[in-house]
């Protein structure tokens, strides 16, 4: 009973107000521990206003505790800054962004952060009101310099406020249980404190490819309209080496263009694609240029007047051309998990997808008409005109030189005899069409009876690889096949205490981060974290006029953001989110694996006797200390961070050594 309010005594600096009410506090607290020590002579109402007084105690405790930490920080800000309105301090960029947050550390300690050359890397900062709202708030950042004459402009660094969704209706709600999440990074505006909540900041900072190696030292300024600014020292590391433009593992992502389509009421156009694509680029993202309904239906069909049909895939092309022109290493040609060409090719949803002219007449009829609408994959399959199209479709894949990063995807998770039944019958005519495309079905581990000489890459869910199935998956690339992985729901708990990485909101974000590890420990070639852009599904945003929808209303989220990790913002703006700026982060640290490898490669052929490689070869082994498996893996961000440090480390002591 205790527990929880006998420490009610007010910070040091704390004005004798304050102090008083702590006082008051604390003598309530030994009343009730007075009666809880004869509570055996209670009677029923006694228990009852015993609860009752001990429940409102709890609340006016926590309260107070929040006074006595606002006024801590007030007294430690002012003594610096006088009339400053609000403290301002460092967090990790794994704590939460509640707006109940009690900062416990010491404000205007320095923002420290480390990364390599063409590196983005990540701080959160925090501002707690002294008493009102502090408004129009903003942010500017000075150039960093080492002292040494180089300098990384500040126009490098990006600061977004943090945004929050909400589980349910947030009017249902109130203080700590209004059942919010924080995930949107809102756009680079000017933003409001409110009275007695924490408001948290998130900045990405990009360091150049060509910037000095070195300790960088700047200033982060909160800037309001009343009061004076508040300083935070900006700390930056860069290490003595760059990574990579492109990922060293495919991806892909879905939904993206459809979803933009759906919530902005207008198809993008190439420009508009192009800034989607770069917005991917920018996560490390595989850029991809549409999806089904986006592309399939851009095709447009011919009647020669010797009574052949050809396809134009111009448009299909251009878009394609977008994904590659920002680093796009793998090609989705099917646009799809699922069915994509033989929905266009079935009218599936009761309306023809293509324009078909003839060469002729100069007449534009739709296709397939009515009477071929509904026939079924299996039927589609066996049409000449699908056939033939689908070969024309790969032979222009091939002509464009990306039929080494294409592959097939389709038939989506596997896991009742009718859809392996699909799968065999789709890869087997698909074998035949698109001779040399790689074919891919997530859901499917190798053990999986009927899929054998179906599939050129597994994809299975990385929550169920557990060491048997990671086995087979060596295996079967052994025999030259790949196998991905993929994450593509919430975390789920074991009665043992074992946890999933989840993909939503309410997940542990370091999992997205430890799950790039998993991928190099595991040897997986490629990687899929459902889904991109999948805000279409949040219906209550669709349905409403643009007045009505976020962000000039709430994102009321119930699956919170298990299918999307943008969203759209004013101007068709994408925003990240934080679940995406760890997994950027993630594949960031793969890419540090990546360099120290190479780094390894190069300096055995100069020094094969070097103790550097015995060294580097510890770093790149990811031991159960990072991750034992699906259900155990670091909670501690210190664990990943260290060892991330030591490999940057190791990587500027190889490639020193192989100079």
């Amino acid at each position: 009973m205790q527990d929880g309010v006998h420490r009610l005594t007010a910070t040091p600096g704390a004005s004798s107000a304050l102090q008083r009410v702590g006082e008051r506090l604390q003598a309530r607290a030994g009343e009730i521990n007075g009666r809880w020590n004869r509570r055996l002579q209670l009677t029923a109402s006694g228990w009852e206003d015993l609860v009752r007084d001990a429940a409102r105690l709890y609340s006016d405790a926590k309260d107070f505790r929040a006074r006595s930490i606002r006024e801590t920080l007030r007294v430690q800000t002012q003594k610096q800054i006088p009339e400053a309105r609000f403290a301002v301090a460092p967090v990790s960029v794994f704590e939460r962004a509640s707006r109940d947050y009690l900062y416990l550390g010491r404000p205007q300690a320095p923002l420290e952060v480390s990364a390599a050359r063409n590196e983005w890397e990540n701080v959160q900062l925090v501002i707690v009101p002294f008493r009102g709202a502090v408004t129009d708030l903003s942010l500017m950042v000075s150039d960093l310099t080492d002292g040494k004459g180089h300098v990384i402009a500040g126009s490098n660094v990006t600061w977004r406020p943090v945004g929050h969704i909400y589980a349910q209706d947030p009017a249902t709600y109130t203080g700590s249980e209004r059942n919010e999440w924080p995930d949107p990074l809102l756009p680079q505006q000017a933003f409001t404190a409110q009275r007695e909540e924490a408001t948290f900041v998130w900045l990405e900072i990009y360091v150049p490819k060509d910037a000095a190696s070195g300790d960088y030292r700047g200033t982060v300024s909160v800037i309001g309209l009343q009061g004076p600014p508040v300083r935070l020292p900006l700390q930056l590391k860069v290490w003595d080496f760059v990574l990579p433009d492109k990922n060293s593992l495919p991806n892909y992502e879905y939904d993206i263009v459809f979803s933009w389509e759906r919530f902005y009421g207008h198809e993008p156009s190439l420009e508009e694609l192009d800034a989607i694509c770069a917005f991917q680029e920018r996560y490390r993202l595989n850029p991809c240029a549409g999806d089904t309904y986006s592309m399939v239906p851009k095709v447009i069909i011919y009647k020669e007047k010797d009574g052949k049909y050809t396809f134009d895939f111009s448009e299909l092309g251009k878009r394609l051309e977008l994904a590659v022109k920002h680093g796009a290493t793998a090609l989705n040609i099917n646009f799809s998990c699922g069915q994509s060409w033989t929905m266009g090719f079935d009218g599936m949803w009761g309306y023809p997808w293509f324009k078909l002219i003839d060469r002729e007449t100069g007449k534009v009829s739709d296709y397939p008409p009515k009477e071929l609408w509904g026939r079924g994959w299996e039927v589609v399959f066996k049409d000449p005109l699908f056939q033939q199209c689908m070969r024309d479709w790969w032979a222009y894949v091939q002509s464009k030189g990306w039929g080494s990063m294409a592959y097939w995807e389709s038939v989506d998770e596997p896991n009742d005899e009718s859809r392996i039944r699909q799968l065999q019958v789709e890869h087997s005519a698909l074998q035949g069409l698109m001779p040399g495309l790689r074919l891919l079905s997530w859901g499917v581990v190798p053990s999986r009876p009927g899929t054998e000489g179906y599939l050129h890459i597994y994809g299975p869910a990385a929550v169920y690889l557990d060491e048997a199935t990671l086995r087979d998956c060596h295996e079967q690339q052994a025999q030259g096949r790949e196998f991905w992985t993929y994450l593509c729901a919430p975390a789920f708990t074991r009665e043992d205490g074992g946890e999933s990485i989840g993909v939503t909101a309410r997940d542990r974000a370091l999992g997205l981060r430890v799950y790039f590890w998993e991928t190099w420990r595991d040897k997986s070639q490629g990687w899929n974290v459902y889904a991109l852009g999948g805000f279409h599904y949040n219906t209550a945003q669709m349905r409403k006029p643009p007045e009505q929808r976020w962000p000039n209303v709430p994102w009321i989220d119930p699956s919170l953001g298990l299918s999307n990790q943008c969203y759209p913002g004013p101007d068709q703006e994408l925003l990240p989110s934080i679940r995406l700026e760890h997994m950027r982060d993630g594949v960031e640290d793969y890419e540090y694996l990546v360099v120290l490898r190479k780094a390894l490669q190069d300096l055995e052929t100069k020094s094969a006797d070097s103790p550097l490689l015995d060294q580097g070869e510890v770093l790149l082994n990811v031991g159960p200390e990072i991750y034992a498996g699906p259900l155990k893996w670091t909670h501690d961000p210190g664990v990943l961070l260290t060892r991330r440090a030591q490999v940057a480390a190791m990587i500027e002591k190889v490639q020193a050594a192989s100079r």
